[in-house]
């Protein structure tokens, strides 16, 4: 999803703790933590803020090849230390380098141990734990159980330098909240303003209703082409849509931006070779989006609506919904990677399978 784990962002999440002058030798959990954040700070140090907009890109680059380097060094530190992680205190770093390593499930897991067998849960440790459960649960887990961490938590208690997270994630499941009072009731109408079907070709956005796919199960996917995440989940879309065929219809919901991402170059490389293009009038974005189609094989129809987002209340793309037959909805989520595929391709099975069963 647009605006998570963003790089700046994995700057304030991960450097939360000492920085020792020197790594020390690893002969604890808590030591090698250090010796992995020290690896990482020392190359933050290396590196300047921009100070134009020219220098942004390198910047960037920079703080990912730091990154780099910590995820390396966590992963390395949890294969050899793996008798030192598997208990007490170890099972908490054992949940940090998790986090640093990109593994996000497993860091979940290790985190509920440790919180399993911590007897002060209001303690420093306590709290860091119950936020940074409730982030990650929210955001790659169940957001129900994220919000039985949060309800743990005193906001008057949240170190500051964990507040913005803290935050965040209470802001995300009040939203959450909002969007699942939808969930059984029938889809909102979505008015089109352009369409393209799948042979790029426009059709008649007064003849769009949401209704025409009644008895169909329907899967929405708030996108746009600009948006890397969106472009990651475009090809699981396509797969998708040809492995239920008629019985699914995916429909992309966009917007006009005045910019996006414009694959026309046959060279470029998909999802993330194509050309940035910016200050785009509504017929040249459409332009833009037939050519995404037509690089990446989309297979179902791009819908443009003004209104479609806010009524659905997606504060971040991509965000996906699952209707079904009935025209009610059924599910829906937030940004893309393997577990959100999983809940909505499952979500789409059982919606298949209720029909086959009625008949």
């Amino acid at each position: 999803m647009i605006s998570l784990l963003t790089p700046v962002f994995g700057l304030f999440l991960f450097q939360v703790g000492s920085q020792p002058a020197q790594v020390p030798t690893q002969n604890s959990p808590e030591q090698i933590l250090q010796g992995v954040n020290k690896i990482f700070s020392d190359a933050i140090k290396k590196i300047q803020r921009p100070k134009t907009k020219a220098e942004v890109a390198a910047f960037r680059a920079a703080v990912n090849k730091a990154q780099a380097l910590r995820k390396k060094a966590a992963a390395e530190a949890l294969q050899k230390a793996r008798k030192l992680l598997s208990s007490g205190e170890g099972l908490r770093v054992r949940g940090e380098l998790q986090i640093m390593a990109g593994k996000y499930q497993d860091a979940m897991g290790s985190l509920k141990s440790y919180l399993e067998i911590l007897k002060d849960k209001k303690s420093s440790k306590g709290v860091e734990t119950l936020v940074k459960l409730a982030f990650f649960t929210f955001t790659f887990g169940d957001k129900k159980e994220a919000k039985k961490y949060l309800d743990q938590v005193k906001e008057e208690d949240v170190p500051a330098s964990l507040g913005p997270l803290y935050q965040r994630t209470k802001r995300g499941y009040a939203e959450f909240k909002k969007m699942a009072a939808m969930y059984g009731k029938k889809a909102i109408p979505i008015e089109a303003k352009k369409i393209l079907n799948p042979d790029r070709q426009e059709g008649d956005p007064a003849s769009f209703s949401l209704d025409n796919y009644r008895g169909k199960v329907v899967l929405l996917d708030f996108w746009a082409t600009w948006c890397p995440p969106c472009r990651g989940v475009i090809p699981s879309l396509i797969e998708m849509q040809k492995k239920y065929g008629k019985d699914l219809q995916v429909i992309g919901v966009t917007r006009f931006y005045g910019s996006g991402m414009d694959f026309s170059d046959p060279k470029s490389t998909i999802p993330h070779g194509g050309k940035t293009v910016r200050d785009l009038g509504p017929e040249d974005e459409l332009e833009v989006n037939k050519a995404f189609m037509k690089r990446f094989g989309v297979n179902y129809p791009i819908v443009f609506s003004d209104n479609a987002g806010k009524d659905y209340m997606v504060r971040g793309i991509p965000t996906l919904f699952v209707i079904g037959r009935d025209g009610k909805v059924i599910g829906h989520v937030v940004g893309g990677g393997e577990a959100n595929h999983k809940k909505v391709e499952a979500w789409v099975e059982k919606a298949l399978k209720a029909k086959k069963t009625s008949d």
